[in-house]
């Protein structure tokens, strides 16, 4: 039985990142997309088709151990929340939060990006499920 309300699970298995760029998450293997709003194969952005607020969550592991990262949600283009950030001078394998967004069900989408202080390949996951109407 597919549930009635927008969620999806996207997945990458390895994404490379270079050094100090924010990297939009490529999360091209869906898990579920309940009614096709997520977009896994150009833009990895979700636009719910149902206005409400949204449960965000965003992951990312490094397939080797590297120094400073963050991950953040963005709002139709711009940042919204910086999930789970680690200064440069602390080290880190994975980094994982959720947050909390208003969409209108129309226009507004989110996407999610990563960000290392060193080069390195990255596994992620973006999820985000329906959780009230507007």
């Amino acid at each position: 039985l597919t549930p009635s309300y927008p969620a999806f699970s996207a997945s990458s298995s390895g994404q490379s990142f270079t050094a100090n760029v924010l990297t939009k998450l490529a999360c091209n293997i869906e898990a579920y997309d309940t009614n096709s709003s997520y977009d896994n194969v150009t833009n990895f952005r979700f636009v719910p088709k149902k206005s409400g607020k949204y449960r965000v969550t965003v992951q990312i592991q490094s397939t080797n151990v590297q120094a400073g990262a963050n991950i953040s949600v963005y709002k139709n283009g711009a940042n919204f929340a910086r999930l789970q950030g680690v200064v440069a001078n602390s080290y880190t394998d994975a980094l994982s939060g959720s947050v909390t967004v208003e969409l209108n069900g129309t226009t507004d989408y989110i996407e999610a990006y990563g960000y290392w202080t060193s080069s390195n390949t990255a596994k992620s996951i973006f999820q985000a499920e329906y959780i009230i109407g507007a």
